[in-house]
């Protein structure tokens, strides 16, 4: 997390606080300055501690120094998650050193994924505009929703389970 991102901040704790509440051991919430390319301690304590993941909320400058740190260190943890990975300059900075980093990339009313196609021709239609990012997650949220409510009814402990069990 940079020092100067408090969205990183906040993400972090949450991922910790959702860590523990499964029962995992996440260790603490290591804030780096804003460029730092030196991860020796944060790299020392996780290998000590059998870190088997790496989860940052730095942008890609940030990520990509650090997968060069974990190159020089030896250390490649089993899960290794940037925020910053999903931008093009990552890569462009690691090359091939980004293979098997995970990221997540925001919502686009351009992905190709199923059913996009026609939320977006619906939405802009209706809204003479393309779906934003909360649009497009609230949309996803009721559609889960609408599942749930077609399997399991009104019944709120019914509804509870089909939503816990929905893939």
């Amino acid at each position: 997390v940079t020092r100067d991102d408090l969205a990183s901040r906040e993400m972090a704790e949450a991922a910790r606080a959702t860590a523990l509440e499964m029962k995992l051991e996440p260790s603490d919430v290591d804030i780096h300055a804003v460029g730092a390319s030196d991860f020796t301690v944060p790299i020392t304590k996780a290998r000590a501690a059998g870190a088997e993941a790496w989860i940052a909320f730095g942008e890609a400058r940030d990520a990509a120094e650090m997968v060069k740190s974990f190159r020089r260190f030896n250390y490649a943890p089993r899960l290794f998650f940037a925020r910053g990975a999903a931008d093009p300059l990552f890569v462009s900075l690691v090359g091939q050193d980004a293979e098997a980093t995970l990221a997540a990339v925001e919502y686009s009313p351009r992905f190709g994924t199923p059913g996009n196609a026609e939320f977006v021709k619906t939405f802009s239609a209706k809204w003479s505009g393309a779906p934003t990012v909360p649009a497009a997650e609230a949309y996803a949220a009721a559609t889960v929703l609408a599942e749930g409510l077609r399997r399991a009814g009104t019944d709120a402990a019914k509804l509870r389970e089909a939503l816990a069990t929905s893939e």
